[in-house]
């Protein structure tokens, strides 16, 4: 599909938008399960990796967010290629857009696998126990 040259600057722009609002869609949907977990944990190892958890996902995928529009001088320059400018080292920041994407992944599994371990101390029946660990952990599909 052909795309008008006019069109690369507002499509870039766009482009940057929408990249920064999958990212805090993403960390935002993982906290708001991780704090539905602290709701579960009883206090002790648990609850603080949870903590660990929402504070090292909001941080690394918060950075990777903003990485996406101060990556260039002028600002202007991270959706317009066209003015003077400089921008940092390509691999520099795709490395940590891939490290950033990979934690990611990890905290997702952890996250899936983690209402095993809360659910399973909880005063309930085996059956009920077993039901409510697997709903939560659909998020690994």
């Amino acid at each position: 599909m052909f795309v008008p040259p006019q069109n690369f600057v507002p499509l870039g722009f766009i482009s940057n938008v929408c990249a920064t609002v999958s990212i805090i869609g993403a960390v935002w949907s993982k906290t708001s399960f991780a704090i539905t977990l602290l709701r579960l944990a009883t206090p002790g190892l648990w609850r603080n990796f949870i903590w660990f958890i929402i504070i090292s996902m909001n941080f690394t995928m918060g950075l990777s967010a903003l990485f996406t529009w101060i990556h260039c001088y002028p600002l202007e320059k991270t959706w317009n290629p066209m003015i003077d400018g400089t921008c940092w080292n390509d691999s520099g920041k795709i490395n940590y857009d891939i490290f950033s994407g990979a934690y990611s992944g990890v905290m997702d599994i952890t996250l899936a696998l983690m209402p095993w371990t809360v659910v399973w101390g909880l005063q309930m029946k085996n059956k009920e126990k077993f039901g409510v660990a697997i709903a939560m952990s659909m998020g690994i599909l």
